[in-house]
């Protein structure tokens, strides 16, 4: 047996990395076991004790919080671990997407088209990710000489669509004047979550309010107005995490641990360009 501890269950992109990990593990004659830690520190590290009780093969694991020693524990214990979406240093394996990378592209397509009145959206402000995403937005606006106090920054409790209508409600209950050309919000169920509200109040994607989230989950292209996105390889993630997680598990000595970046794809849609 082998466990993945996802960040988030009711975000799509978790479900596709599972799918994925589930893929290899099953060729590999194991089978994986998902659990929820809903963003929540306290849950991962309760789940990490119960399987380290339970004595699986191996963890994979989208951390909230720090929990670089609990895996070392488990690895005195013959228990592997990979972390996803995220990393923690040379000493453990990890895959995930060059999130740096992924939140300049967002900003790079953004200014291109002309916006300057940006936002940004993001999911709890103590997610390594989504600072990541940030910093990279950040680095293209100085790269454009563009001061980056110009970028209003919102963060969100957790990062679903629910959270989305609220910022998005939040933000355009301000006076015109001082609402965004453009958000970019760091997943696609904010990002979803706040077209909702501009529909609603007949706000216009994208003429008044170019949008772009992040992730490219199913939902995104079949949304009324297409969203564009930074897409993740998601399932591929998966695979490759399992992979490095059933090697490990299976190495007697020598292993070399693997910090895997793949790089995100900019796929522009409607709701920042205009075009069907």
């Amino acid at each position: 047996m082998v466990a993945f501890i996802v960040l988030d269950s009711a975000n799509p992109f978790f479900t596709d990395v599972a799918r994925g990990a589930d893929l290899v593990a099953r060729a590999e004659g194991c089978f994986l076991v998902t659990a929820n830690s809903n963003g929540d520190h306290k849950n991962e590290l309760a789940y990490l004790g119960q399987f380290a009780s339970q004595r699986v093969h191996g963890v994979l694991i989208a951390a909230a919080g720090r929990v670089d020693e609990t895996l070392s524990s488990l690895r005195r214990q013959g228990i592997a671990s990979v972390v996803v979406d995220g990393t923690i240093g040379p000493k453990f394996s990890s895959v995930s997407t060059d999130n740096i990378a992924g939140g300049g592209l967002a900003l790079e397509h953004l200014l291109s088209l002309g916006r300057r009145r940006i936002t940004f959206v993001g999911g709890p402000s103590g997610l390594q990710q989504v600072q990541d995403r940030l910093n990279g937005a950040r680095a293209v606006l100085r790269g454009h000489k563009i001061s980056t106090s110009s970028m209003q920054v919102f963060y969100a409790g957790n990062s679903s669509f629910q959270e989305g209508r609220a910022l998005a409600a939040t933000i355009f209950d301000a006076p015109r004047s001082n609402w965004p050309d453009a958000v970019f919000a760091t997943n696609d169920l904010l990002a979803l979550g706040m077209y909702s509200i501009l529909f609603e109040r007949s706000i216009r994607v994208p003429e008044d309010d170019a949008l772009i989230g992040y992730d490219d989950i199913a939902a995104a292209a079949s949304s009324a107005v297409p969203l564009s996105s930074i897409r993740q390889p998601s399932q591929l993630i998966g695979e490759v995490a399992a992979r490095l997680l059933i090697d490990e598990a299976r190495s007697t000595t020598g292993f070399k641990y693997e910090q895997l970046l793949f790089p995100p794809e900019l796929v522009a849609r409607k709701s920042t360009t205009g075009l069907p």
